[in-house]
């Protein structure tokens, strides 16, 4: 090849100037300053451009061409050599071959990407990364549902005793099958009217009558009622707890819980207290 030769594109089909030293130092490797095309020089050689000329502007059109020859620079050995797009006073381009500005901008992305390292493009934030996220997301949340369903099941009943809870319990619990614990505060049970007298067919014993009434709004079971006996200085000298299937006799053998604002009579027979005994108390319990 000549000293100075001309190459041209295979690519883009621009044509550029070339010296021998400079396809020497590249290994005959020609990267195009245009579409970056990588091509071998050597076999991409063309005739001189003819330059059109006009007599009455020779000088102009020769200073024109002496501005605008490109210079090539040799790079390292093993880079190829690279002709910029500054050459364009002596380039031979093929107007009708010429990329428009979109295709340069998809060639330039095309090498950037084809450039990127595989740690580049392996970076969190792909799609199948954040199909991976949504996948542990989703298994962290249904782990944590699972937990607190099991803290409710086993802890329903501590829970349903507290009226905040209550309703959203039975409903929840309706679904799940865990136990619910009934609704009870003995404060809210008053016993009214106690009377003690003898008992009118033995001598021995003792009849108490009462009157059981639930102030609460929800119905509870009827509760344990601890009959005391005290002495002169306040000393118990006797006592007695009944369970509600002791004293839920006759018609109220049948009902098991106590209804709101309802009252129930309840009669009690026990033995006499020995003669120490001077006053009695009644107290609700569980």
């Amino acid at each position: 090849m000549p000293e100075t030769g001309t190459t041209r594109c295979p690519q883009c089909k621009v044509a550029f100037h070339v010296t021998g030293a400079q396809l020497c130092a590249a290994r005959g490797t020609v990267r195009c300053g245009i579409c970056l095309t990588q091509f071998d020089g050597n076999e991409n050689t063309c005739a001189d451009p003819q330059l059109a000329t006009d007599d009455t502007d020779t000088d102009t059109d020769t200073e024109s061409i002496q501005q605008s020859e490109p210079t090539a620079t040799t790079e390292h050995i093993e880079t190829p050599l690279n002709i910029a797009s500054e050459a364009s006073g002596i380039q031979n381009i093929d107007v009708g071959k010429l990329p428009n500005h979109q295709q340069l901008d998809a060639l330039s992305e095309s090498w950037r990407s084809e450039q990127q390292s595989p740690a580049e493009k392996s970076k969190p934030g792909t799609g199948a990364w954040r199909g991976k996220q949504w996948t542990m997301f989703l298994l962290l949340l249904i782990s944590i549902v699972v937990l607190l369903m099991q803290l409710l099941y086993f802890n329903s009943s501590n829970l349903s005793l507290d009226e905040r809870y209550r309703p959203a319990l039975e409903v929840a619990c309706g679904l799940l099958g865990c136990p619910i614990a009934e609704q009870r505060d003995i404060h809210l049970i008053q016993s009214n009217a106690l009377v003690v007298q003898k008992h009118p067919d033995r001598k021995d014993a003792l009849q108490l009558d009462m009157v059981l009434t639930n102030r609460a709004t929800f119905a509870q079971p009827f509760p344990g009622l601890l009959l005391q006996f005290e002495g002169l200085q306040g000393q118990i000298t006797a006592q007695r707890k009944f369970t509600p299937e002791e004293y839920l006799l006759g018609a109220l053998a049948n009902i098991s819980v106590m209804e709101p604002e309802q009252p129930y009579r309840i009669k009690l027979e026990i033995f006499s207290p020995d003669s120490t005994a001077i006053s009695y108390s009644l107290t609700v319990t569980n």
